[in-house]
């Protein structure tokens, strides 16, 4: 199981520059260069979904979450073991 946090175009230069040094120590950020947005949530999704099919093609499950979501990864990870 792995995650990875999708950022859209970010105005603030300071956190774009925050968020440029995350994504470099962790490897856990993708940037898109669609504004982040609501109103721009579709077009988002979608270029998570692409992502998805250019880098992880031939994984089974995937999980798309809000940041406003919170996910008890063991307790998911016991359950779904537990049904598959």
């Amino acid at each position: 199981m792995t995650h990875k946090f999708f950022i859209g175009e970010v105005q603030n230069k300071r956190l774009k520059d925050a968020l440029n040094r995350e994504s470099w120590q962790f490897g856990d950020i993708v940037f898109t260069n669609i504004m982040d947005s609501y109103l721009n949530l579709t077009l988002k999704m979608n270029a998570l979904y692409q992502w998805q099919q250019e880098y992880c093609p031939k994984i089974q499950y995937f999980l798309r979450a809000d940041e406003d979501t919170v996910l008890d990864v063991h307790r998911f990870d016991h359950f779904f073991v537990a049904t598959v």
